[in-house]
């Protein structure tokens, strides 16, 4: 009696249920399953990581100072990048210096007065785009076209619109016969974040041997005096700088997830950068699956990734953390497999962080090897069958 009584306490709402029309399945019943309503960690794949070596493959197609920018920039062998200019600062032709002495049959010193040269190109156009220089480092370098060597002596400087300074080793010098060498060399304080503008030869003057011209070494090879530079400097983010980019591509991101039928998850990632630059998302788009490499790349209008977010900038030595919450939505059907991911996007000086030279090592990656869909998976019945 006492199982009997059990038995209908437990069949007995069953029973009214079944009564009411509110729970009549006469009609159909829904046999969709869902699982893992709060959350499940699929694995992320091949996200990123977003380095500079995607910006520098941007760069030439920026109208105007892309173009210019991408001719002086370079890559170091430690993954620096760096901007470099050369260029002579003064030059003459034995024949014509010949020319302008007194008396060109004896021994003479020969002053050829201040000489200065401009270091051009982008270098005087980095403080508009919000961009500095770090790691500056001057060579100079002279040639002598004699067989006989020569001495010399000048008063040099470098410049900018900020600060003006002497350059080491110049105010005596020698120039052994028929050959090229090194007059200075000198790296100059980190403190100095904008780059030099001009370097001048002041009082300039040579001491030379009489008949100049029938010491000339080779008359069919060098003929020339010349004093030239070599300018590096590091590339660096200022405060003011910002900078758009449209259409970046994340390469194979291989996101499959669409084996689980999802209309709507979220994914969870945990950022890791190490550029000294804010990103701010605009935009992401999805491209569909290409049936082969001729064939063009189509936006997948479907698929929705919530964008409008900040991602915090960082350095090698201390990279910013991020967590991120994006949200993706099938306007239709399910989410498919995400392959091929397109970013708009600007980058924007990170507030404080101060001036920080830029690496191709440094880049924005994913810190975690797996991300946190949230949502449920739903399995139709035809998929349970």
């Amino acid at each position: 009696m006492k199982h009997f009584r059990f038995c209908l306490l437990l069949f007995l709402p069953l029973a009214l249920a079944c009564s009411r029309k509110a729970y009549d399945v006469s009609d159909g019943f829904n046999t969709d399953l869902t699982l893992f309503e709060n959350e499940i960690s699929v694995p992320v794949g091949s996200v990123g990581p977003f380095t500079l070596g995607l910006i520098m493959d941007k760069l030439s197609q920026i109208e105007g100072i892309g173009s210019l920018l991408a001719n002086y920039l370079k890559t170091g062998k430690d993954g620096a990048l760096y901007l470099e200019d050369t260029g002579n600062i003064f030059s003459i032709n034995v024949y014509e210096l010949e020319k302008q002495l007194p008396d060109a049959d004896t021994a003479t010193s020969w002053n050829a007065g201040n000489r200065s040269a401009y270091i051009g190109g982008v270098f005087n156009m980095l403080g508009f785009l919000g961009l500095k220089v770090a790691n500056q480092h001057l060579e100079i370098t002279a040639s002598n076209p004699l067989w006989a060597s020569v001495q010399g002596s000048c008063s040099p400087m470098y410049k900018s619109p900020d600060f003006s300074a002497p350059i080491d080793g110049m105010d005596s010098f020698s120039l052994p016969e028929s050959k090229t060498v090194e007059l200075a060399s000198q790296t100059l304080p980190d403190h100095l974040s904008s780059p030099v503008m001009s370097l001048e030869l002041a009082n300039l003057t040579l001491s030379l041997p009489a008949n100049p011209v029938s010491r000339i070494y080779n008359n069919t090879g060098n003929l020339l005096f010349s004093f030239d530079y070599k300018y590096t400097a590091s590339l660096a983010i200022g405060e003011e700088f910002i900078l758009p980019l449209e259409d970046i591509s994340l390469g194979d991101v291989n996101l499959a997830i669409g084996q689980f039928g999802l209309k709507q998850c979220q994914l969870s990632l945990e950022l890791e950068n190490t550029l000294p630059l804010q990103v701010k998302i605009n935009d992401i788009v999805v491209y569909q699956p290409k049936a082969s490499e001729n064939e063009e790349a189509v936006v997948d209008e479907n698929i929705v990734i919530a964008s409008d977010f900040t991602i915090a900038g960082g350095s090698l030595e201390h990279p910013s953390t991020t967590q991120l919450n994006v949200g993706i939505e099938a306007l239709e059907g399910t989410i498919p497999d995400l392959r091929e991911v397109h970013l708009n996007l600007s980058l924007a000086a990170q507030p404080d962080l101060g001036v920080v030279a830029l690496s191709t090592k440094q880049g924005l990656y994913v810190k975690n090897a797996s991300a946190k869909l949230s949502g449920g998976i739903t399995i139709p019945i035809k998929n349970a069958e």
